[in-house]
């Protein structure tokens, strides 16, 4: 299962970084009778009795946490159940009731879990907080270890695309690995897809798949219009990726913290790849 992380998108407005989905998304747990569905897909080829099996205890853990939720909170709570790894906590106060939006783990969190979940969330109390990220650090392994059991093919070999029109992938990477990182980087590269044809109001340059040690870079930048040091620019921030580990910070993976920027600005046209980026984007997002 493929993990992407931080992928760059240009948006008419600017520049902004999204933090990408790990997993895919996997329930929506919407009053007492909701189900669990990351239940049920953790049980997928296990067999119809186990996978009813799962997806019961799913609802009822899912329907137990709503529950303490409502006491810690005090009012009723809207609870949807996600495998998001990145962003592993949201609340929305837009929605009526309220919507909290946890990663499957709080599933099985202990009384005093929920209740820091509704002392951060009802007042930004900094104890609660710490009580929340240790919990998200106790959990990650046993998380990991599950989501890698959800695989039920292997996935087939990529074909990795370096050579371009206008620029070879492996070429660039490896004279940057040499000139930025003392050849510490070891990932591979490839040209992504190209995706809809047309002008787009955002695109992804760029993005690092740790699981997969790749780098993607979107083929609408091997163009004749884009000047070397820009794509080398897009190739270092996901190298950069490759390097830095993004913590989790209050229940979010913070992908571009100080470590982060320090290294991106290492890049020598740094200053010169954003300022070309905002005059060149409606070009860049005119694709072929």
């Amino acid at each position: 299962m493929r993990v992407a992380i931080a992928k760059r998108v240009v948006r008419g407005s600017g520049v902004v970084h999204a933090k990408q989905l790990a997993l895919p998304f996997q329930a929506a747990v919407a009053g007492a009778a909701a189900a669990a569905a990351s239940a049920g897909a953790l049980a997928a080829g296990a067999g119809a009795a186990a996978g009813a099996a799962a997806l019961g205890a799913g609802e009822e853990a899912a329907a137990a946490l709503r529950a303490q939720l409502d006491v810690a909170f005090g009012r009723p709570m809207r609870l949807v159940i996600t495998a998001n790894r990145s962003i592993m906590l949201s609340l929305s106060r837009r929605t009526s009731p309220p919507t909290l939006r946890a990663h499957r783990i709080f599933l099985d969190a202990p009384l005093d879990v929920v209740r820091a979940l509704a002392s951060w969330f009802r007042r930004g109390d900094r104890r609660a907080a710490r009580a929340i990220d240790a919990f998200i650090r106790a959990r990650r392994p046993r998380e990991e270890a599950a989501a890698a059991d959800l695989a039920v093919a292997p996935a087939r070999p990529l074909r990795l695309r370096q050579s371009g029109r206008f620029f070879h992938l492996g070429r660039l990477f490896a004279e940057l690995n040499a000139r930025y990182f003392d050849g510490r980087v070891s990932a591979r590269i490839t040209w992504g897809q190209l995706g809809k044809r047309g002008w787009r109001r955002t695109i992804k340059l760029g993005s690092y798949a740790r699981d997969e040690r790749l780098i993607r870079i979107h083929p609408a930048l091997d163009r004749a219009f884009v000047p070397r040091f820009f794509i080398e620019s897009v190739v270092h921030h996901e190298m950069v990726h490759a390097l830095v580990e993004a913590p989790l910070v209050r229940g979010r993976r913070r992908h571009h913290g100080a470590e982060f920027r320090r290294l991106e600005r290492t890049f020598s046209e740094h200053t010169r790849a954003l300022a070309w980026e905002r005059e060149n984007l409606n070009r860049i997002l005119k694709t072929r």
